[in-house]
């Protein structure tokens, strides 16, 4: 992914940034609202949950919110959901052209970028600013890749990779062309991220691992690489901090700009992780079983006897933000304005 790679070095990238589960409507609520996720419960269900996070903020400042997906946006109650939570207008498989459907997953990460800067170019012509949210998914199953892009790695999911980096760079350029570029600041963020290799833990760290870019006019003058342990949940309260907008902070998020976690936490459908930048703790709250490793050097090595209050710590920080979460949550505090 060469033009991936190179907006890294034009960004401020975020390379320690754990997704908060395992699925895209976990991603949605965490990168937009700053909720962690509950194994396997759903994030947007049929009964609304409101929160006070970016698109209602934003909304409230003036900002026209929209979000594209490239099909169904019944999917994961995502129109409820994001119609009922601070978005204006969501794009979706009903507003493109039959012909452009590829697959269930609806259109093309290319058409979906295409029309999004069409839709973006008419919004900033009345002179308010905006919040897009894209949801892309050319790189999930099932793979349609474009004759071009089939040769360009040495499997399917190498030559997916750089058909999407050609998306991202399609979009990228092209905004750069346009007025409202200057006074725009870009997030590239993964929902999750993906299997990869031998796992030797019982959690996946790859698919929680989900590298974050901060990138505009600006921060391309003055880049910078971060590594401290960060969130999904982070990155609300992050871009406010950079907008320098006033606004009540409900959920559990923290900007990445002014504050450092002790502990990254996480969950899969059946365990929570949490960790620092050397130890990684799981945990299964059905089995109880807990383990301690010391990831940075790939070891099975199970640790909890060795460093006991280490991993009580390390318990006690994840479990209790997730209960704080599902208290805020039961209580209806997430969408509270005091």
């Amino acid at each position: 992914m060469p033009y991936l790679n190179q907006l890294r070095e034009e960004s401020y990238y975020f390379e320690n940034i754990y997704s908060a589960g395992i699925h895209t409507n976990n991603g949605i609520v965490a990168s937009l609202y700053g909720y962690p996720a509950f194994f396997e419960r759903p994030m947007m269900p049929t009964e609304i949950i409101y929160h006070t996070g970016l698109p209602v903020n934003l909304k409230e400042q003036g900002y026209e919110t929209l979000f594209f997906l490239t099909g169904n946006p019944n999917y994961d109650n995502m129109n409820q959901f994001l119609l009922g939570n601070g978005f204006n207008r969501i794009y979706s498989q009903y507003d493109y052209p039959k012909e452009e459907v590829v697959n269930n997953f609806g259109v093309s990460d290319q058409y979906l970028f295409e029309y999004g800067l069409e839709i973006l170019d008419k919004t900033s012509r009345t002179g308010e600013p905006f919040l897009a949210t894209f949801l892309t998914v050319s790189n999930h199953p099932p793979l349609i890749i474009p004759e071009k892009f089939k040769e360009k790695g040495r499997s399917d999911q190498e030559s997916i990779l750089s058909y999407v980096d050609s998306t991202i760079e399609y979009f990228i350029e092209n905004a750069k062309k346009k007025d409202w570029f200057e006074n725009t600041l870009f997030i590239l963020v993964g929902d999750h991220g993906k299997i990869i290799g031998e796992q030797p833990y019982e959690m996946s760290l790859t698919y929680n691992h989900a590298p974050l870019l901060f990138y505009s006019s600006e921060i391309q003058k003055n880049p910078r690489k971060f590594d401290q342990t960060g969130l999904q949940i982070d990155i609300y309260p992050s871009i406010m901090e950079l907008l320098n907008i006033s606004y009540t902070n409900n959920s559990l998020g923290e900007s990445l700009f002014s504050h450092e976690r002790p502990f990254g936490y996480f969950v899969s459908d059946t365990h929570v992780g949490c960790l620092d930048k050397e130890l990684f703790y799981t945990y299964n709250p059905h089995t109880k079983d807990e383990r301690l490793y010391h990831y940075k050097e790939n070891s099975r090595e199970d640790l909890l006897e060795t460093y006991p209050e280490k991993a009580k710590e390390m318990k006690k920080y994840a479990v209790s933000m997730l209960i704080t979460s599902d208290h805020i949550i039961q209580k209806g505090l997430s969408g509270s304005k005091e």
